[in-house]
């Protein structure tokens, strides 16, 4: 399992990728890839045998982190507050456990 320090710093390198993405392209194929790349975390992580907290926890890290880097250009504010959520109960966690 990656660190919470690891995965924001993984997030802070996509948001320049993002920018080019979004400026060559339109959102929608991104969002679809970062639903993807949430939905395929929550898939990994039911393989690995975690409880099904922790499951939640971290593909809900990884939908939020996708639409806050999403958000940067066009989200509306709900959806970087509830990223934002997501984002932080898993650092908490992950804190908490450390």
């Amino acid at each position: 399992m990656l660190p919470a320090k690891v995965v924001f710093a993984l997030l802070i390198l996509a948001a320049p990728i993002y920018v080019v993405l979004h400026a060559l392209t339109f959102a929608l194929p991104l969002y679809v890839l970062l639903l993807g790349i949430g939905i395929g975390s929550l898939y990994l992580c039911l393989r690995a045998n975690m409880n099904l907290e922790e499951v939640f926890l971290v593909s809900a890290g990884f939908i939020g982190g996708g639409c806050t880097i999403a958000g940067l250009a066009i989200a509306p504010l709900l959806v970087q507050i509830i990223a934002a959520i997501g984002l932080f109960t898993v650092w908490g966690r992950y804190q908490v456990e450390m």
